[in-house]
């Protein structure tokens, strides 16, 4: 649970790293996804290659929205935890 929801207003980011009343945001900017035209999609969330341990992911995996490309990432994440276990520091 959140110790304040008020320092909190990006949910989804912080829901990974956790957050307290004391997290203050150091940098902030606003980036337009002007090139999200994605046509046809690659019908998955994400590639990922455990033997070399290369993976990719954006908007042209799931859809033409910025959604899309945060939904990928964020699956590609998850994937890569459970490939490395333990090993993996976040």
């Amino acid at each position: 649970m959140l110790d304040d929801e008020a320092d909190c207003n990006n949910r989804r980011r912080n829901r990974r790293v956790g957050c307290s009343a004391a997290a203050q945001e150091t940098f902030s900017a606003v980036h337009r996804c002007r090139y999200a035209l994605v046509e046809e999609t690659a019908g998955v969330a994400f590639l990922w290659d455990d033997e070399i341990r290369l993976g990719a992911c954006g908007d042209w995996c799931l859809g033409p929205r910025v959604e899309a490309a945060f939904d990928s990432g964020e699956a590609l994440a998850e994937a890569i935890q459970q490939t490395q276990g333990a090993n993996l520091v976040v």
